[in-house]
C-alpha cells in the first residue's frame, strides 16, 4: 500500500514518464528498497511486543518509518499486551478454587491440632492422678514427705528399665536433701503436704530432681576443692613447722656435732701454726696456748695414720651439710670446716712457700676455735667472719629454701596422688560393673 500511494504521488506531482526516466534512471530501485524498509521496521516493531520488559528504554536510530509506527505498530502492541495481561476465565477460577481450599486445610489442620492438644492434656491429667493415687499411700488426699520420696523411690529405682537408670536414680534420691527441696518448691501453702492442686507429673518430678542434683555436685564439686585446698595449706605448713623447728634446734647433740665438725680443719691447719712437737714448728711464744695445741698432736698424728682420712672426712662433712633433718647449726658447722679445711689445705701450704711463718696457721686456728666454742657454749653461728662465715651463710639460705620448695613439691604431688587413687577406685568399680551386665543395653553404656 506504501508503494502505490508512493506511485500515485509520483505521476500526479513528476513529470512526464519519460522524461523522469531520463532525469532519475534508478528511480524504480529507490522505490523498492523504502519498500523493503519499511517492511522490516514494520516486522521489527511488531516482535518488539512480544519481546520480555528490559529494565530501560531500547534506543533506536531514527528513521524514515518513524510517522508510520502510531498507525501501524502501536494499535498491535496495546491488543497483545491487554491479552498477556488478562488471564483467561478457567485460570482464575482455578485459583479461587485453590484458595478455597487452602482455607479448609488450614481449618481443618487448626482443629486437628487443637483435639490432639487436648488429648494430651487428658493423658498427662489422667497420668498425673493415677501417680498421685499411687503416692497419697493413706488416700487422705495429701502427700507428705516420706509418702512422696517412696513413690519416688519405686517409679525411678525398682521399676527402672536398665540397671544404669536404676544407679542413676538411686545417686540422686541418695540425698535426702534433694527431694526435701523439690518438696519445698512445689509446697505453695507450705502446710507439709501437697495437695493434687500442687501436685506434678512424673517427668516434672525427674526433670527438677535432675536439676537439683546437677547443682548440688556442683556445690560439692565447689567445697570439695576448698577442702582440698585447705588441706593442702595445713599439711604443707606442717611440713614447713616441722622443718623450721629442726632446724632452729640448739640442744646438745646439735652443738656437739657442730663442734667436732671443725675438728678436721683445725688437725689439717696445725702443722703451719708453730705447735711444739711438730716438725718444721717453733711454738707461739704463750705457755697455755702452746699446751692446749700439743695436746692435738697425738690426735693428728693418729688422724695423719689412717689411709684416706682426709678425702672420708670431707665426704663426712659435705653428707652432713645436705642432711634436711640436722640442724641448721650442724649443717652450718659443716659448710663452714669446708672452707676453713681448702683454706689449710691449699691457701697455708703456698703461703709457707712465699713466706715461711706461722701467722696465717695459727690465726686460722683461733678462726676455728672461736666458730667451735661458740657453737658449743653459744649454740650460734660463726657466720660474722668476712669470707668463710658470710660465704657458708649463703650456702645454708640458698639450701634451706631448696628444701622448702621440695616439701611444697611433695606435698602437691601427695595432693595429685590423692585424686589419682580416687579415679582408680571409680573405674574399678565400672570394671566390676562391665564384667556381668544385665542387658545388651546396660552393657553398651558401660562399655561406653
Amino acid at each position: 500500500r506504501a508503494s502505490r500511494e508512493h506511485g500515485r504521488r509520483r505521476h500526479s506531482n513528476c513529470e512526464p514518464a519519460s522524461t523522469a526516466s531520463a532525469s532519475k534512471p534508478h528511480n524504480h530501485q529507490e522505490t523498492m528498497a523504502k519498500v523493503v524498509v519499511l517492511a522490516l521496521a514494520a516486522l521489527c516493531s511488531t516482535a518488539s511486543a512480544f519481546v520480555a520488559p528490559t529494565n530501560g528504554p531500547v534506543a533506536v536510530a531514527p528513521s524514515r518509518t518513524t510517522a508510520l509506527r502510531p498507525a501501524l505498530v502501536e494499535p498491535t502492541t496495546r491488543r497483545l499486551a491487554t491479552v498477556m495481561k488478562e488471564p483467561p476465565p478457567q485460570e482464575e477460577s482455578l485459583a479461587k478454587e485453590l484458595a478455597r481450599r487452602a482455607a479448609e486445610l488450614r481449618a481443618e489442620a487448626a482443629a486437628l491440632e487443637t483435639s490432639m492438644a487436648a488429648e494430651r492434656q487428658a493423658s498427662v491429667d489422667r497420668d498425673l492422678d493415677a501417680f498421685f493415687k499411687e503416692a497419697d499411700a493413706n488416700a487422705d488426699g495429701k502427700v507428705t514427705l516420706d509418702e512422696l520420696r517412696a513413690a519416688l523411690r519405686q517409679r525411678f529405682v525398682e521399676d527402672a528399665a536398665t540397671p544404669r537408670a536404676s544407679r542413676k536414680a538411686e545417686a540422686m534420691l541418695g540425698d535426702t536433701k534433694n527431694v526435701a527441696d523439690v518438696f519445698d518448691a512445689l509446697d505453695a501453702n507450705a502446710d507439709g503436704a501437697l495437695e493434687r492442686d500442687e501436685f506434678v507429673s512424673i517427668e516434672a518430678f525427674r526433670e527438677r530432681l535432675e536439676d537439683r542434683f546437677r547443682e548440688s555436685e556442683k556445690v560439692s564439686a565447689v567445697e570439695e576443692k576448698a577442702t582440698k585446698a585447705a588441706k593442702y595449706e595445713m599439711v604443707l605448713r606442717q611440713r614447713l613447722d616441722q622443718f623450721e623447728a629442726i632446724a632452729n634446734s640448739t640442744d646438745a647433740k646439735a652443738r656437739a656435732v657442730a663442734a667436732l665438725a671443725y675438728l678436721l680443719p683445725a688437725l689439717d691447719a696445725l702443722p703451719f701454726a708453730g705447735v711444739p712437737g711438730v716438725p718444721g714448728t717453733a711454738g707461739t711464744g704463750h705457755p697455755v696456748v702452746d699446751a692446749l695445741l700439743a695436746g692435738a698432736v697425738s690426735a693428728t698424728v693418729l688422724f695423719r695414720a689412717l689411709p684416706f682420712s682426709g678425702v672420708f672426712a670431707l665426704l663426712a662433712l659435705n653428707g652432713l651439710a645436705n642432711d634436711p633433718t640436722a640442724s641448721r647449726l650442724a649443717r652450718f658447722a659443716a659448710r663452714h670446716a669446708v672452707v676453713l679445711d681448702l683454706v689449710a689445705v691449699v691457701l697455708l701450704p703456698l703461703g709457707a712457700l712465699v713466706a715461711p711463718t706461722p701467722l696465717p696457721g695459727t690465726a686460722l686456728e683461733a678462726v676455728v676455735l672461736v666458730s667451735a666454742l661458740l657453737a658449743v657454749l653459744n649454740g650460734s653461728n660463726a657466720d660474722f667472719f668476712p669470707g668463710s662465715g658470710r660465704f657458708a651463710k649463703k650456702l645454708v639460705d640458698d639450701f634451706d629454701a631448696a628444701v622448702m620448695k621440695g616439701i611444697e613439691a611433695a606435698t602437691a604431688a601427695e595432693s595429685s596422688l590423692e585424686i589419682t587413687e580416687r579415679l582408680e577406685d571409680w573405674l574399678r568399680k565400672k570394671l566390676e560393673e562391665a564384667s556381668s551386665p544385665s542387658s545388651e543395653e546396660d552393657d553398651a553404656d558401660t562399655k561406653q
